[in-house]
């Protein structure tokens, strides 16, 4: 979006006006196809959330969204940064609040049409048992899970 009063000169354009721009991915409809008619795909992340730097759902998650795929995220630990540095901060999110969290995206139909289920940092075995246990839900959904 441009802001009003900026004057744009690029490729002959002289005013906000003549540029027009899409609306990014993630804000068109849902029921976006891709070339061929196949319908793009809707994804539940289970990862890493980190507030500086691109791993986790921070690099998986964006690309995805440019792909035009939907991406439910569900951060498994929230970060300052990557664990390599010599100073990290953040927790876990429990697997419970996690399980939480799914059942209520699920009961308000958010997550009813998934075809597929990305997992990537697990920090716990518990969490790796929810990965499983989720998987298994909707493994018997849909046949792509």
């Amino acid at each position: 979006m441009l802001c009003p009063g900026i004057a744009v000169r690029f490729a002959g354009l002289r005013h906000h006006a003549d540029l027009r721009l899409e609306p990014p991915v993630w804000q068109r409809s849902v029921h976006r196809h891709a070339v061929g008619g196949s319908r793009l795909a809707h994804i539940l992340a289970l990862s890493s959330w980190v507030a500086h730097g691109h791993v986790g759902l921070s690099a998986a998650a964006p690309v995805l969204q440019i792909l035009g795929h939907r991406v439910t995220q569900l951060p498994t630990i929230q970060l300052s940064n990557h664990p390599g540095f010599p100073h990290v901060a953040g927790a876990r999110v429990p697997p419970e609040q996690l399980l939480q969290m799914i059942d209520a995206l699920d009961r308000n139909g958010m997550i009813s049409d998934l075809d597929a289920i990305l997992t990537g940092y697990l920090p716990s075995a518990e969490h790796v048992d929810l990965a499983v246990e989720v998987i298994d839900r909707f493994r018997g959904r849909t046949p792509l899970v």
